[in-house]
């Protein structure tokens, strides 16, 4: 079981930028024209980098914390 879960996390860490940029993408293809609100690649950058430090913060307790709850 926990090489199904190593292979789930690993698929999760994977898909983090692609989503992330997707997300930015949507983001900026929905806002008004007449409100100009710039996304700059200073900003795709830390927040991608923000997300994966997110992903790996959880990765990181379920290997800790979860297999022992297991």
């Amino acid at each position: 079981m926990a090489g199904v879960s190593a292979r789930t996390a690993r698929v999760l860490v994977v898909m983090v930028i692609p989503g992330q940029l997707i997300f930015i993408g949507l983001i900026y293809a929905m806002q008004p024209h007449s409100e100009s609100v710039e996304i700059t690649p200073l900003f795709v950058v830390v927040y991608i980098i923000a997300a994966i430090i997110q992903v790996m913060i959880d990765w990181c307790y379920f290997v800790l914390v979860g297999n022992v709850l297991t």
